[in-house]
């Protein structure tokens, strides 16, 4: 997968709120009460994106796409010095009354589903077309002094 980008609203919170450190405790600021949706068109990424760049399924072509809400973990130091979150899987099914889709990448918004936070556009878009296709994300947050902000991780397709 591709780089996790970072947009604007987030990175403007995160310096306010110097959310990531080592003493953290629950998230709050930029990433708390976050969901992840999936889009299924390809987009060049930039921390200009916003949420409307982005084309998500429709209740009409994939029933019961909603955004997900995110449980992130505890901020954990890593050796490297960068400080990284690690949230909840998140599996994503594909059901008979659903139009074939292809997934190209995810994203993070904020909790009222307006504001796209981050994105991760895939390798090469995730076909979903069979009843029984599903994909499982796990979205990881990483930062550190040179910009990273790490990958998530796909484990099932």
């Amino acid at each position: 997968m591709s780089k996790l980008v970072c947009m604007k609203p987030l990175l403007k919170k995160l310096a306010q709120d110097a959310v990531l450190n080592a003493a953290a405790g629950p998230i709050t600021g930029g990433l708390g009460g976050a969901k992840m949706i999936v889009y299924t068109q390809p987009v060049s990424l930039d921390s200009d994106t916003v949420l409307s760049d982005l084309t998500q399924p429709t209740v009409a072509t994939w029933a019961g796409y909603a955004a997900v809400p995110l449980t992130w973990g505890a901020v954990v130091s890593a050796a490297d010095g960068s400080y990284v979150l690690q949230a909840a899987l998140v599996p994503w099914s594909f059901g008979p009354a659903d139009a074939a889709t292809n997934l190209a990448g995810y994203g993070i918004v904020d909790g009222t589903g307006a504001t796209l936070l981050a994105a991760e556009q895939f390798d090469s878009p995730l076909p979903l077309v069979h009843d029984d296709d599903a994909i499982t994300i796990g979205a990881q947050f990483k930062f550190d002094a040179s910009g990273d902000f790490g990958a998530g991780v796909i484990l099932a397709h």
